[in-house]
C-alpha cells in the first residue's frame, strides 16, 4: 500500500552513535495520534490520494470553524460596553453561576478555537493565506519548503558527500545551533536540507536557520536566518507553533489541548428570573 507521509524515525544516542531504536511513521501512538488528528486515518487504510484529499476536506472545515466562533462571539457581545460581561458573579444564584461560568469561558475559548480553526485550516490551503498574507508583507520563504530553483550538479569524480560532512559545513555555516533536522538528497539533483536552532526561533522542532548544501560538491547553496524573514514570513513562521499551543511552552499545549473540548458545552444554562 502506498503512503501519503511515512518517513523513517530513527533514536541515536548522542554520544555513542548507536542506534536504540528504529520505526516508521505510524507506528506509535503518538503519531497514529497525528494521522487520526489530521486525516482521520484514511491514508492509512486507503490510498495516499485519500488521505490526501481527507487531510484538504478536514482543514477545510476550520473555516466553518473560524465562522462559528465569530458569529458566537457577534452573539455573546454585550450592547454597550459592561465590564460585568467579562466577569463571573459569584455571590449570585446557582443558576446565575453556570450561566456566568459557560458565557466567560466561552468568551475565552472562542479566541482560542478561532486561532486553531485558522492555523489548522491554514496547513490544508496554504496558498489561499500565503495570498492572502503576500498583499500586506513579501513572502519568499516559507516554512517546510524548500527554494524550487536549487539543485545539485554532479562533479567529475560523481562523489556524494556524507551526512556527516553536510551537518559539519551546516555548523561552520551557523556556529553555536544545534542540529535539529537533516533531509537527506531526493535524486540525482537533489540536495541536503539542513535546519539548526539558535536564537530567535518560533519552534525547536522546525527552526529557521537553514542551509542548503550540494550533494556532490558540498557548496552552499542558500542559506537564510529568522533575522532575514519579513514580516509576512514571520507570521507564517509562527502558524505551527500557535496551532499546538507551542509558542506558549507546555501549560500552552495543555490549555490548548482542552480548548478542543470547548464546543461540548452544548447546552446553554439560563439565569432564573
Amino acid at each position: 500500500m502506498d503512503n501519503y507521509y511515512r518517513p523513517l524515525l530513527i533514536d541515536v544516542d548522542p554520544y555513542s552513535g548507536r542506534i536504540l531504536a528504529t520505526r516508521s511513521w505510524g507506528e506509535t501512538l503518538t503519531t497514529w495520534l497525528y494521522e487520526l488528528h489530521a486525516s482521520l486515518l484514511v491514508g492509512r487504510y486507503a490510498s495516499a490520494e485519500s488521505g490526501l484529499l481527507a487531510f484538504k476536506v478536514i482543514t477545510f472545515l476550520g473555516l466553518l470553524l473560524m465562522l462559528s466562533a465569530l458569529s458566537g462571539l457577534y452573539l455573546w457581545w454585550p450592547r454597550g460596553w459592561k465590564a460585568a460581561a467579562f466577569k463571573i458573579k459569584t455571590t449570585a444564584g446557582r443558576a446565575r453561576f453556570k450561566y456566568d461560568l459557560h458565557r466567560v469561558i466561552g468568551l475565552y475559548a472562542c479566541t482560542m478555537l478561532f486561532i486553531l480553526a485558522f492555523t489548522g485550516f491554514s496547513f490544508g490551503h496554504r496558498h489561499w493565506v500565503t495570498s492572502a498574507v503576500s498583499g500586506f508583507s513579501s513572502v519568499n520563504s516559507e516554512p517546510f519548503q524548500d527554494p524550487p530553483h536549487l539543485k545539485s550538479h554532479p562533479t567529475p569524480s560523481g562523489r556524494r558527500i556524507s551526512l556527516q560532512e553536510a551537518a559539519a559545513i551546516s555548523a561552520r555555516q551557523f556556529p553555536d545551533t544545534i542540529l535539529r533536522w537533516l533531509a537527506t538528497p531526493a535524486g540525482a539533483a537533489g540536495y541536503y536540507s539542513i535546519e539548526r536552532l539558535g536564537p530567535g526561533e518560533a519552534t525547536p522542532r522546525r527552526p529557521r536557520h537553514r542551509v542548503w548544501i550540494g550533494q556532490y560538491s558540498g557548496a552552499i547553496l542558500q542559506a537564510e536566518t529568522p533575522r532575514e524573514l519579513s514580516a509576512g514570513e514571520v507570521f507564517l513562521d509562527y502558524l505551527w507553533p500557535l496551532h499546538n499551543g507551542q509558542i506558549f511552552g507546555l501549560p500552552g499545549r495543555i490549555l490548548f489541548c482542552l480548548t478542543g473540548f470547548a464546543p461540548l458545552q452544548a447546552r446553554k444554562a439560563h439565569p432564573r428570573a
